[in-house]
């Protein structure tokens, strides 16, 4: 293959495994000897047609290029992520404004979102944080990034009976790491396991602004919201300050809702929740 080919093809910004790149570009030339262009005339027909994209000109030909390239870029998803290309590229201009460059410096990375969230259970949350490491210029959140788990298959959310399940453990622990402790003694307790495991600030001062022991008075929203995020916490490595990105409208959040009638009427969650963007 031409080396004018391969530069050209790594203009268009694809995603691919480095182990695959070899057989990533030699699909995609394949691909073009399948449309009668020659091996000379490879290099200027990419080119030429990645300004007919970036335009908005996209042809069927480049289409098809592009896909057996992706197809090939992965051992085990590359045929799955070709077939949704174009419908998150799309998705992407169209839902959150991400101009033709964005989008696809976003989808060069998708191969590494889906690993992430996978293998290493890493939320949307944090995948956006991570990306935004690599390329802040992006500015994507996540929200981005679960539309593109959600396009792939990958559903990220909390199910009642994980939540359940959960909270029944925690009841049973409950007696045996605390016993009939006051509400200070339990807070100091938890800030010292929090410090062990390299909690920033003062866990135990946190609590008891939550809780006062000396007066008993508590805000039952914010430790609904706690609780709600800690719960996240337990299935996903999340950013727990998203507050949004595990619907405080889903079934577990207003099973675990029915836990704190006294939060106040209606969702208390979104309730005290409004003023966060995320």
């Amino acid at each position: 293959m031409l080396q004018e080919t391969v530069e050209a093809l790594r203009w268009l910004i694809l995603p691919v495994q480095p182990a695959c790149e070899e057989g990533a570009y030699g699909a995609a030339k394949a691909a073009m000897d399948g449309l009668g262009i020659a091996e000379f005339d490879q290099p200027g027909w990419l080119r030429a047609e990645q300004e007919n994209w970036a335009s908005g000109k996209l042809t069927d030909e480049l289409k098809e290029v592009v896909s057996a390239f992706i197809e090939a870029a992965h051992p085990e998803v590359g045929h799955s992520v070709a077939l949704k290309y174009w419908e998150l590229y799309k998705g992407l201009k169209a839902r959150f404004g991400m101009s033709h460059d964005s989008a696809r410096r976003l989808l060069n990375q998708v191969f590494l979102i889906r690993d992430l969230t996978t293998r290493e259970r890493m939320a949307a949350s944090q995948v956006a944080v991570l990306l935004d490491m690599r390329d802040a210029s992006l500015g994507i959140s996540w929200r981005e990034v679960k539309y593109i788990l959600t396009k792939l298959g990958i559903v990220q959310e909390l199910s009642v009976e994980a939540v359940e399940s959960q909270y029944e453990q925690d009841c049973e622990q409950e007696q045996a790491a605390f016993a009939d402790s006051e509400f200070a003694e339990i807070s100091r307790v938890v800030g010292e396991k929090a410090a062990n495991l390299g909690f920033p600030d003062s866990l135990e001062e946190l609590l008891n602004a939550l809780f006062c022991p000396e007066t008993q008075a508590s805000h039952a929203p914010y430790l609904l919201i706690l609780h709600h995020q800690c719960a996240t916490l337990a299935f996903h490595d999340a950013f727990p300050s998203f507050l949004y990105e595990f619907s405080p409208r889903g079934s577990a959040s207003l099973w675990l809702l029915q836990k704190y009638p006294f939060a106040g009427s209606g969702n208390a969650f979104l309730n005290n929740a409004k003023a966060v963007a995320c």
